[in-house]
């Protein structure tokens, strides 16, 4: 009985999200009218974004500015290679499938995780902090670029500039109000100090989120809209190929390009991994589907689980411990 409880605890949001995708799937109809709030999901959006910025410790960023190679290598990897990987699938795997992988490609890395597992790794977990502002402040720019380029041929009337400045009130303006706040002692010393709390009040957002996307791909499905078995198993495929591949190879070039040994860990986790909050935004307003990114999501959840263990047990051979408390949901505060 207490070893349920142990687990329930530390899986509780992934079963949640099973959840909230069965529900929402299922009774599509019902909840059909919330996906029409749009503004109230942008809100959400924005409070999830303020959220998980609040913890970050902006001035160690700004320390590791002097070496920024490792975050630099990331960050290109994150967000200037990895949608290359999907541009040859969008039309081969239809219009939501190829879209919504897009999409997943096409977001920066999380908010929260990157550093939790690079931490867990035994790595330099400044960098990988870095990282997650690099790519969430150029995403503004970068993010609706690739998809214009990727998916304008399958979305009609898709408007560059309307998503750039829909990106820039979603992203930039939260965290630039976190950052903001945390010039009070007070407040920053109390964001730092509960993480947790600040996780799990994101995590229940990201459920809403994810329920309105699983509605809406419901009623996609129910106009007769539904992909192909082969499409599916393809992008079942696709995705661990593509984050595993993208893991490696930020690796191998920290090992190629002689960086310090805690930033391989930090440029391999940090450059592969994605945020959910928003990519489903992004594509809950082009009418895509948020499944290949919430594959996406879960799967980068388990695998770094694996690899950042694996990892930390080969720089320090003979560690008993491998982040307690960290779990394999601890770093899922945003997505």
């Amino acid at each position: 009985m207490k070893a349920t409880v142990t687990v329930l605890k530390q899986q509780w949001f992934l079963l949640a999200l099973s959840l909230v995708v069965v529900v929402g799937m299922w009774q599509a109809t019902f909840f059909a009218p919330y996906t029409e709030g749009r503004q109230f999901r942008s809100a959400v959006v924005g409070l999830v974004m303020f959220l998980t910025a609040l913890p970050l410790p902006l001035g160690a960023f700004l320390r590791a500015v002097r070496r920024p190679q490792a975050a630099l290598l990331a960050s290109v990897i994150n967000l200037g290679f990895a949608p290359l990987l999907a541009w040859p699938f969008v039309k081969l795997l239809g219009p939501q499938l190829g879209g919504g992988l897009a999409v997943a490609l096409a977001v920066p890395c999380t908010l929260s995780t990157a550093a939790v597992w690079t931490r867990r790794a035994g790595g330099n977990d400044v960098t990988a902090v870095m990282v997650t502002i690099l790519t969430n402040l150029t995403c503004v720019v970068a993010t609706p670029l690739w998809l214009w380029l990727m998916t304008s041929q399958i979305i009609e009337d898709f408007s560059l500039w309307e998503q750039i400045q829909r990106l820039g009130w979603l992203v930039l303006l939260p965290i630039g109000l976190a950052q903001g706040a945390r010039c009070w002692p007070r407040l920053a010393h109390f964001a730092s100090q509960r993480k947790p709390l600040f996780g799990i009040l994101s995590q229940v957002g990201v459920l809403y989120i994810v329920l309105l996307g699983s509605v809406q791909s419901a009623l996609v499905w129910r106009q007769g809209q539904s992909d192909s078995l082969w499409q599916w198993l393809m992008v079942l495929a696709l995705i661990p190929t593509i984050h595993l591949g993208l893991f490696c190879l930020g690796l191998a070039l920290a090992r190629w390009t002689r960086l310090g040994v805690s930033d391989h860990s930090a440029v391999a986790i940090s450059g592969s991994q994605k945020t959910f909050m928003i990519g489903a935004e992004v594509a809950l307003t082009l009418g895509l589907s948020i499944l290949p990114l919430l594959i996406y999501h879960v799967f980068q959840l388990f695998a770094d689980t694996v690899l950042a263990d694996r990892m930390r047990q080969a720089s320090a051979p003979g560690s008993a411990s491998l982040g307690q408390g960290s779990g394999v949901v601890a770093g899922t505060s945003e997505q």
